[in-house]
């Protein structure tokens, strides 16, 4: 897996960065020895890890919002087909416009 891989806009975790972030912190811990390197990589993966969990759950609501703004939207909001010039005039109370060449 290459660096660029994870290179993703800010806020948004990388699809498999959670999964690799929980199996790094699982070896970690099942280490006999801790040092005090350890014990602080320990603590910034437990750290991202709920940050990234956090995100998930953001991003999650978002989705699920939004996909209910949208199902209200197309069943209370009927496409609107209007075409021509008359037609879009008349609407915006805007006078018409007389193009040259016609009469």
């Amino acid at each position: 897996m290459s660096i660029f891989e994870f290179r993703k806009p800010p806020g948004q975790p990388h699809r498999n960065q959670l999964a690799m972030l929980r199996k790094t912190l699982e070896g970690l811990e099942a280490d006999p020895e801790e040092t005090q390197q350890t014990a602080e990589l320990k603590r910034i993966l437990a750290g991202r890890i709920a940050e990234l969990e956090r995100k998930i759950g953001q991003l999650t609501m978002e989705n699920d919002f939004l996909k209910k703004a949208l199902e209200h939207f197309r069943d209370h909001h009927p496409p609107a087909v209007v075409s021509g010039e008359v037609a879009c005039l008349r609407k915006s109370g805007k006078p018409q416009k007389r193009v040259k060449g016609r009469s």
